[in-house]
């Protein structure tokens, strides 16, 4: 299944039947849901009943009403195949730009992943794109090939290398703590 706290946790799910054909799918939205891919963003919409009314930061915000009217952005980058079948391809807000291109840092990460034969995990600023890599020889290749393959100066490039990429208790990359450890806990340093 695939869901998100803000619609009551599920929002599509894959029929049991179909389980063991892909594992990086998820599809159809629950009943009564619907699913929609944002032509200008690539952001996955769903709208459903389940979708929360809005956001309380405080006991006057309980008194809003119905802000979302049963419409989530969800933040997630998705695709929609012509079964139906709904694939999460990243997050809205995990890009950089700079010198004029746009990264998307999930794509980017897939990419050097299958390049360099290594886990990686991109992050940075608007001059800087940071890639952690999971035990290579050699960190100085990951930032040639970042640079050769999107035309970057190479001090807009540094990568690291670490024993093993952190992941948070439900097991997602923690760039959090890579960006808090990079430089620190490293093995060999490319700058």
């Amino acid at each position: 299944m695939y869901g998100q706290t803000e619609a009551t946790a599920r929002i599509s799910y894959v029929p049991f039947e179909h389980l063991g054909e892909r594992s990086d799918r998820s599809a159809f939205p629950v009943p009564g849901g619907s699913l929609e891919v944002d032509g200008h963003t690539g952001e996955l919409i769903y709208a459903g009943p389940n979708v929360m009314m809005g956001y309380a930061a405080c006991r006057e915000d309980l008194a809003k009403g119905d802000e979302l009217n049963g419409v989530l952005r969800t933040g997630d980058l998705a695709r929609l195949d012509a079964e139906g079948y709904c694939y999460i391809t990243g997050r809205l807000r995990r890009f950089l730009k700079m010198f004029g291109k746009r990264f998307n840092l999930d794509e980017l990460e897939s990419i050097l992943a299958t390049r360099i034969g290594s886990p990686v995990a991109c992050f940075g600023r608007d001059d800087l794109l940071i890639a952690a890599v999971q035990d290579p020889e050699d960190p100085e290749r990951v930032a040639r090939t970042v640079c050769g393959m999107f035309g970057l100066p190479r001090s807009a490039v540094k990568a690291f290398a670490v024993n093993a990429l952190p992941r948070t208790p439900n097991g997602k990359l923690d760039y959090q703590r890579l960006a808090e450890g990079e430089g620190t806990a490293h093995v060999a340093i490319a700058r």
